[in-house]
């Protein structure tokens, strides 16, 4: 390079310093039919977020499913853009985040701690046997998310361990082939069979069930305990924690021990 260089009036030096800077830019530097792909893909994804806004973070949701950071981020955004994220719902969701109705509902497989087993077998039981009726007709099949199902998370949480025996019972009758007088013929019919109540309890509050939320999800879905001030909030800060570059460095006062 240096050489042809020379032999089109180029000084050497000046040579040598172009040819580092094309090396140096040979590391990130994309030539032009990488160029073009990515102007395409960067049309086409603008394209999809500008026309179909839910459909577009539910499928960026779900590519992120086993990232719960990237999660909260998105989520966020999409509260922001007026894309409502609804809680898992038993009857509803699915593995990935799907959208209802305009709306983003969100997977059971971003649950920490549910597996994608346990999910396929909530999916083919509501297929089978229609919708959960509540949570002792779900329990005679899976575990998972009530808040459609009537009563509170209290009440829920305080039933799981009535709720897990009237599913086992039920599960040993249906092998055993063993029916009472007055049972349903098939689980359609049983929100009319005879279970036991949800326990009686005093309703969570909202930070409360925010809290438990998101020890459960890893981050806050139907809710947050800072929208209250969200306003003052955005007034008093001017860089979210979440773009700060890292820090190089410790301040002289700290490594000092100051």
């Amino acid at each position: 390079f240096i050489r042809g260089s020379q032999q089109r009036g180029v000084d050497s030096r000046l040579a040598g310093e172009i040819f580092d800077l094309i090396e140096k830019f040979a590391s990130y530097g994309f030539n032009k039919s990488h160029s073009v792909a990515y102007s395409v893909v960067a049309y086409q994804t603008a394209y999809l977020k500008a026309h179909y806004p839910a459909e577009f973070m539910a499928a960026t949701l779900s590519s992120e499913i086993n990232d719960i950071d990237r999660i909260a981020v998105l989520i966020d955004d999409c509260r922001k853009s007026g894309i409502a994220v609804l809680p898992p719902d038993v009857n509803e969701s699915s593995l990935d985040f799907t959208v209802v109705h305009g709306t983003i509902r969100f997977g059971l497989g971003a649950i920490k701690g549910v597996g994608e087993s346990a999910v396929e077998g909530i999916i083919v039981g509501r297929k089978t046997g229609g919708p959960f009726r509540n949570l002792f007709d779900f329990c005679s099949v899976q575990a998972g998310a009530f808040d459609t199902m009537g009563g509170h998370r209290a009440q829920h949480f305080e039933s799981i361990e009535g709720a897990a025996a009237y599913g086992l019972r039920r599960q040993d009758d249906e092998l055993s082939g063993q029916t009472g007088l007055f049972d349903p013929v098939d689980r359609a019919q049983a929100g009319a069979a005879i279970h036991p109540a949800l326990a009686e309890t005093v309703p969570w509050s909202e930070l409360d069930k925010l809290q438990r939320e998101k020890g459960v999800l890893g981050f806050y879905v139907s809710g947050h305990p800072l929208l209250r001030y969200e306003q003052e909030v955005k007034e008093f800060s001017t860089v979210p924690l979440g773009i700060l570059p890292p820090l190089s460095r410790a301040p002289r006062s700290v490594r000092a021990g100051s």
